[in-house]
């Protein structure tokens, strides 16, 4: 297993460069479409309470993961497909990170919008911010990683 110091250094060279540059801006179209299916999901479905947030969270999630996992393997990481067996290793990892990062989304929406009353659209976008910098990490060094 590698050390924290060893992925760091793999990480380093990259923070200003083309390719997060390229993660930025589908990083944000991933987070507009995040942000908009929420909002519509908590303004419109016929649910209340800590099941709106958390339906209306879990269907912008996969709607955003979709688009992310494609943009992020054909457009940022320019992982080209090594076959069927590869894809779904890259497919299931890359649910598979976004689905931690979204138990730690869904936790601190429930926190900040049931029980401390934040604003629920100021709070998706907060939350936003630690998501997408996790997923980057996972994404770079474990999901896409260059052989």
């Amino acid at each position: 297993m590698r050390s924290v110091k060893d992925m760091w250094h793999e990480v380093k060279p990259d923070l200003i460069s083309i390719e997060m540059l390229k993660y930025s801006l589908f990083g944000t179209g991933t987070a507009i479409i995040d942000v908009v299916v929420y909002s519509l999901c908590y303004k419109y479905l016929p649910i209340r309470y800590a099941w709106l947030t958390t339906a209306s969270n879990i269907i912008a999630w996969i709607a955003a993961t979709l688009f992310a996992f494609y943009t992020n393997k054909l457009f940022v990481f320019h992982a080209r497909n090594n076959g069927k067996k590869h894809f779904l290793y890259e497919f299931f990892a890359f649910f598979g990170a976004r689905a931690l990062t979204l138990v730690l989304s869904l936790v601190l929406l429930i926190l900040l919008v049931d029980v401390l009353h934040a604003n629920p659209y100021y709070s998706k976008i907060g939350t936003n911010v630690l998501v997408i910098i996790l997923n980057y990490i996972f994404s770079k060094l474990i999901i896409f990683r260059k052989k």
